[in-house]
């Protein structure tokens, strides 16, 4: 059971690493080329993605581990 459960954690840390760049690319105008130059705007929204994706995944994975 714990190794289900680390295997959904690692599954949900991997996600945070993927979706924000695809979020990124459809709802803003970041650049991954121009690194810290891109617009401020770009920069918080990325900032407020890898904050935001990971808690929800974390919970996502209590929810589903909860009614277990």
């Amino acid at each position: 059971m714990y190794s289900f459960l680390t295997s959904f954690l690692k599954f949900g840390s991997a996600l945070s690493a993927a979706i924000p760049y695809v979020v990124l690319g459809l709802f803003s105008s970041f650049e991954p080329s121009l690194g810290a130059d891109n617009t401020p705007e770009s920069l918080t929204f990325l900032w407020l993605l890898y904050i935001f994706i990971p808690i929800i995944c974390y919970t996502l994975a209590l929810l589903v581990f909860s009614r277990i």
